[in-house]
């Protein structure tokens, strides 16, 4: 597990790569919280593209980074998940209340999904 974190002003990037495990989760939790507890962090956007694995752990860093942010004001979002991963977070009830940061490609998508949904189910 690699983390790179970046500050930019009042906005903390954590870049994920490889597996957030047991063995990985607290250096995970340490690298982002060592920014964290500088202070001033109005987002923190955690980007999970090239996370390979996730289990419970990985979700315990997720929801103690949002209750962190919550008491200090700030808010979490979750960036390119992969779909592996994407269920276990939907499952875990992760997205009632984390936002997902989505590139407007990744947006267009969704709407032109909606839409062809919507345009099969009018017929």
């Amino acid at each position: 597990m690699n983390v790179a974190v970046e500050r930019k002003g009042s906005c903390v990037m954590a870049k994920l790569s490889g597996e957030i495990d047991h063995h990985a989760a607290k250096s995970v939790r340490e690298a982002i919280d060592s920014e964290l507890d500088r202070g001033n962090v109005c987002e923190l956007v955690l980007d999970f593209a090239d996370v390979s694995f996730m289990d419970s752990s990985g979700l315990g860093v997720i929801f103690g980074r949002y209750n962190k942010l919550l008491a200090q004001g700030g808010s979490l979002k979750l960036k390119r998940v992969p779909k592996r991963i994407e269920r276990i977070l939907r499952m875990a009830g992760v997205y009632t209340l984390v936002d997902r940061k989505e590139s407007k490609t990744e947006r267009m998508r969704t709407d032109v999904s909606v839409d062809n949904f919507r345009s099969k189910c009018n017929e």
